[in-house]
């Protein structure tokens, strides 16, 4: 961020569907609780399915974002399977992952080719225990049951449509305080950076790709970066299971550690009620909604400090925590039950990344453009104009072919 200027950006509606009806009804704008009915869900999705991705015996697809992220080209991939909850990484086979990510890496080499050096973006946002009115409002996992990683090519700020620079005092409170002014961006990032580095040590895959001398915290969380380009790292053999699963597993127990340790959320009980929908099994939502109790203040300070917490981390998460817990005052302020993070990888096709993982507090804004640095705002009242959703719908006609040839020469 130059000057205190922050790229904006305002992306309208993308209404895509494979279907040739020209009356058929635009996707849905799904909402958590809409995703816990697996079968409708996967029905609708794949309608927005762009094609089928080879990732082991997953259903992986290429789906276009309805809400996307950039007036260019925005894909996520999504497990279609009816009858499998996977709400991140940590529950995806370590062979199944490294295939996918194999997919995806080639998903940023069509971007680098197509938009310039510095344009691929990749990450995922995560928030499956976050239930509740103003979680599931907006804000980080939108589809809570189908971990389903972004790919997008982040348009130039200032000179592309949709996109402009912005200064603090145009940001709303909430963005404001995500992105630059806040008492737990920093602790927590130290936090991340302790697990993280007490997880890997220096010949693990993950500290080579990210050397420990670039770990650095701040507002926004943890950050460090690779001299590789996205693409170079998402295909280097063992990615996913080496590097970024045991990455989603640490930020799991992390998160389950802290949320179990300030409050009465049961995290495994929650879990356990989740996955009944594999089988079908709806969950009370009344119990998925319901608020926990606070723990003692005092006694969550000691805690934090045998486990090795940054000191001050404690007082900074603890007034939100407790307004959820209590349903009291403005629901912007509560903290996100559960808690959230996302994780994001931006970077040139020459070589250099930045990943970040941003934690998730409060309700209100945060996903993976935040945790880039960027504000995003998708008004659900508007479409792309008809230009742009025809130069969409071309580019992803050719990202189409693009992997089907792709698919062509991997099987000769």
């Amino acid at each position: 961020m130059m000057n205190d200027r922050i790229p904006m950006l305002e992306i309208p509606l993308f209404p895509f569907t494979r279907e040739t009806d020209k009356t058929a009804a635009p996707p849905k704008r799904l909402r958590p609780a809409d995703a816990l009915d697996l079968p409708e869900l996967v029905r609708e999705m794949e309608r927005s399915a762009v094609c089928r991705l080879p990732a082991c015996n997953g259903a992986w697809a290429v789906v276009s974002v309805f809400s996307p992220y950039s007036p260019d080209m925005h894909v996520m991939a999504l497990e279609l399977s009816p009858d499998r909850y996977l709400p991140g990484p940590e529950r995806v086979p370590d062979e199944e992952g490294d295939a996918l990510a194999a997919s995806l890496a080639a998903i940023l080499v069509f971007i680098e080719n197509r938009y310039g050096t510095d344009a691929a973006c990749w990450g995922y946002n995560w928030s499956p225990r976050s239930w509740g009115a103003p979680e599931e409002h907006t804000g980080f996992q939108s589809v809570p049951t189908k971990w389903h990683p972004q790919i997008w090519a982040a348009p130039p700020c200032p000179g592309a449509p949709y996109a402009r620079w912005a200064t603090p005092e145009l940001l709303s409170d909430s963005e404001r305080r995500l992105l630059l002014d806040n008492d737990h961006g920093r602790l927590f990032g130290e936090t991340i950076r302790g697990q993280l580095e007490r997880r890997f040590g220096p010949d693990s895959l993950f500290r080579r790709m990210f050397p420990a001398d670039g770990h650095r915290c701040d507002a926004r969380g943890f950050a460090t970066g690779s001299a590789l380009a996205p693409a170079a790292l998402l295909a280097r053999p063992g990615f996913f299971s080496q590097a970024l699963k045991p990455v989603a597993n640490a930020l799991d127990e992390l998160l389950r550690d802290v949320t179990e340790t300030m409050t009465t959320l049961d995290c495994a009980g929650t879990d356990r009620l989740l996955t009944g929908i594999e089988q079908g099994t709806l969950p009370d939502l009344t119990l998925l909604r319901a608020a926990p109790a606070l723990r003692d203040p005092a006694a969550i300070r000691r805690a934090f400090a045998v486990k090795g917490y940054p000191d001050g981390l404690a007082d900074a998460l603890h007034e939100p925590v407790r307004l959820r817990c209590e349903e009291r005052g403005d629901a912007a302020e509560w903290w996100r039950k559960g808690f959230g993070y996302a994780l994001a990888l931006r970077g040139r096709k020459d070589g250099g990344t930045e990943l970040r993982i941003m934690p998730g507090l409060r309700n209100g804004p945060g996903g993976v453009v935040e945790a880039l640095g960027m504000v995003l705002r998708r008004p659900e009242d508007r479409m792309l104009d008809s230009p742009a959703r025809d130069r969409k719908r071309a580019v992803l006609r050719e990202l189409e072919e693009y992997l089907l040839q792709r698919k062509k020469g991997n099987d000769a």
